[in-house]
């Protein structure tokens, strides 16, 4: 890494999703959420415009810039704490982003990947797509941490 929290490619910073450890090459001029797609990863997105909060994530370390995006949606105090909306942020510095159950993150080596969004009515699908995906990433992190 070269000074100034830029990655190597001149221009580009670097997203380490965690407790995965999968890494994302983002463009100055991209969306984080632009990034994570363009790698060929998945994760859930709503309007792209900042107003619905499906993409909201957290941010572990380095700056963002937030963009537009409605403060209903995400507070200030949110953004405080390192919560911010994929779809507008920019990264400002490499990142580190903290995916939850929330994001329904599918990664790169899922073929046609990612979770098939439920129904608003289908209760006992979203339960169970949760539970399913909440087993896979504490199985990812254990083998990434050795345990």
């Amino acid at each position: 890494m070269n000074g100034g929290g830029r990655s190597r490619d001149i221009g580009s910073y670097t997203i380490t999703l965690s407790p995965i450890g999968d890494t994302v090459v983002c463009r100055r001029d991209e969306t984080v959420l632009s990034a994570i797609l363009r790698s060929g990863a998945k994760v859930v997105f709503g309007c792209r415009g900042g107003g619905c909060g499906t993409c909201k994530m957290r941010l572990i370390s380095g700056k963002v810039e937030h963009g537009r995006c409605s403060a209903a949606v995400l507070l200030e105090e949110e953004k405080e704490n390192g919560s911010f909306l994929s779809c507008q942020a920019r990264a400002l510095s490499d990142l580190t982003v903290e995916l939850t159950a929330a994001n329904k993150f599918g990664g790169r080596w899922r073929r046609g990947g990612g979770w098939a969004a439920p129904t608003p009515d289908s209760r006992t699908a979203r339960a169970t797509l949760i539970t399913h995906y909440d087993n896979w990433l504490r199985a990812r992190f254990d083998r990434a941490h050795g345990l």
